[in-house]
């Protein structure tokens, strides 16, 4: 992490040790007891990272309810800023808040932009992160319309993963019907004749067969870690292989020469990748 030093900033800006911007909590006495959620009770168990509601307590004591607060973890540097009653799962928790009259929440966009990451797996906060320089804006307003437009774009980013989540699980169902009931090409709707199969019920006009007699199937090929260039034949690996998707965010090569001497094994568009390790992630094929 770098501190924000000799640059240039708008007139009317200031440079501030973040020490001097926000004081933190410990959450001790906000930590949960029991872990026996249930989305009945109406006090919100937090975590900063992507998770953030774990579930609901019913638990009365030990409730955080000062206002605004950017809940921060001192081992991954997530955070998140929430403005409503809650408990605490994480001991490693700090809760941010002011110490002057600044917007909590353009200081959380900011602490956000910074793309804090952990040099190692230890409490971040007091030796890294409330020693860095950031800059910001004297006026308040200022600080509240910039903090205002970022969270605009938030709710705009939040509507539309709500809509792709809907959608998911409309394609879900309708892959369930058009798999099981199939679709009738003459009237567009699914078939009403149906016959006993070794898999169910299945459409009349189905058939039952191994995927063996329909497509070839072949494992792949064990290349060491020698095989190993910096350029080549991108070299698919069980962590390139997503759910519905190939990753190639991390990418290796092979010679080019394999495309020859392993040329069974070179993947072509069309081809179907299935991983055998650790083939279902969250109830989904990889």
């Amino acid at each position: 992490m770098t501190n924000i030093k000799d640059i240039q900033i708008p007139e009317g800006w200031k440079v501030e040790y973040i020490y001097n911007i926000l004081e933190y909590e410990q959450p001790d006495k906000y930590l949960v007891k029991s872990t026996d959620y249930n989305k009945n009770n109406s006090i919100p168990v937090l975590t900063a990272n992507k998770a953030f509601i774990l579930g609901y307590t019913d638990e009365k004591d030990g409730i955080y309810n000062k206002g605004d607060v950017i809940i921060f973890d001192d081992f991954t540097m997530d955070l998140k800023y929430v403005d409503f009653k809650f408990k605490i799962k994480s001991s490693a928790i700090k809760l941010l808040t002011n110490i002057n009259n600044y917007n909590l929440k353009f200081i959380y966009y900011y602490l956000l932009n910074l793309n804090l990451i952990p040099d190692s797996h230890k409490r971040n906060y007091i030796s890294e992160v409330q020693n860095l320089i950031i800059h910001f804006p004297q006026s308040l307003a200022e600080q509240q319309k910039i903090a205002e437009i970022l969270s605009t774009v938030d709710e705009a980013i939040q509507k539309t993963d709500d809509l792709i989540e809907k959608y998911k699980k409309i394609k879900t169902g309708l892959m369930e019907d058009l798999f099981t009931k199939g679709i009738d090409t003459n009237t567009g709707k699914p078939h009403t004749k149906f016959k006993d199969s070794e898999l169910g019920r299945i459409p009349e006009s189905w058939e039952v067969e191994k995927l063996s007699k329909r497509m070839k199937i072949i494992g792949g090929y064990a290349f060491k870690s020698k095989d190993e260039t910096y350029h080549g034949i991108p070299w698919l690996k069980i962590a390139n292989v997503g759910i519905g998707k190939i990753k190639w965010k991390e990418q290796s090569f092979l010679p080019d020469i394999y495309k020859s001497i392993y040329s069974d094994f070179l993947i072509k568009e069309g081809d179907i990748v299935l991983a055998l390790t650790r083939p279902l992630l969250n109830k989904n094929l990889k």
